[in-house]
């Protein structure tokens, strides 16, 4: 599968908004993984919308910070072989964090 999947901080609302697609569009709810510390947070849900996978979280690296709701998120590229995408380029191509 090849796809941009949208990786959302909701700000404390991950289930609720995943609660309200289900009832809005129908969608499928591929699972909920809590916060070990917080049970009614989430790490991380997913869900799927018209066959695309939407991805959503509570928690946040930045959440210590003052960064205002939805400040936040990351893109998921999904590709065959990520190390290529991430190698050295020129022109400002997409770079690594880490390793893969």
């Amino acid at each position: 599968m090849k796809a941009v999947i949208p990786f959302l901080v909701m700000n404390g609302n991950a289930g609720a908004a995943a609660d309200f697609h289900g009832r809005a569009f129908g969608i499928s709810e591929l699972g909920r993984m809590p916060l070990d510390d917080q049970p009614e947070k989430f790490m991380h849900v997913q869900v799927v919308i018209n066959g695309g996978a939407l991805m959503m979280t509570d928690f946040s690296m930045s959440s210590a910070t003052d960064a205002p709701p939805m400040a936040s998120g990351h893109q998921q590229l999904v590709v065959n072989d990520g190390q290529a995408l991430v190698g050295p380029r020129s022109g400002g191509g997409p770079r690594g964090r880490g390793p893969l």
